[in-house]
């Protein structure tokens, strides 16, 4: 035990090899080249728009209409449709979406199916059971029907030279 290799240094039991002035373990710069440096201010990577809500909107129109001869089908489902339509229509103004025209188109068919057709429905029963009373074939109520409809155009429309 009287060499230099065998004497702890320290720690027992631990030999002290390092060279006079250096500390123990050191690394390297090493063989890689430092990482490079993160770029800032690049604009975020572009989105896809979001026509979802368009597409659902036009969708859900033209099964209102298809529906809009149970009258509850096509009220329901056309009120659905104006919803979503005004939702896809305000991400359109907000530039998350491209697909305006369809939920315009969504919106309209919605509004048709949800008021138009069961107004039009409701006119033809009303008309049909006023005739109805008055005459006794469905054939005479309608040519009826005709005659009242061209009667009060004509006496509202009369041109006169």
């Amino acid at each position: 035990m009287t060499e230099s290799s065998d004497v702890p240094s320290g720690e027992e039991g631990v030999p002290d090899r390092s060279v006079a002035g250096t500390p123990p373990y050191t690394y390297g710069p090493g063989p890689y080249a430092p990482a490079p440096q993160p770029y800032w201010g690049l604009p975020p990577s572009p989105t896809h728009p979001k026509n979802g809500l368009g597409m659902a909107s036009l969708v859900v129109a033209i099964v209102a209409l298809l529906l809009s001869v149970s009258v509850i089908g096509g009220v329901i489902f056309g009120f659905v449709a104006v919803i979503i339509g005004l939702a896809a229509h305000a991400r359109v103004r907000r530039g998350e979406a491209t697909n305006g025209g369809v939920a315009i188109t969504g919106i309209v068919l919605g509004i048709v199916a949800g008021v138009v057709v069961p107004a039009i429905i409701m006119v033809a029963l009303v008309s049909v059971r006023i005739c109805s009373t008055k005459t006794t074939s469905t054939a005479s109520a309608i040519t009826h029907t005709t005659s009242r409809l061209a009667n009060n155009i004509a006496d509202r429309w009369v041109c006169t030279v």
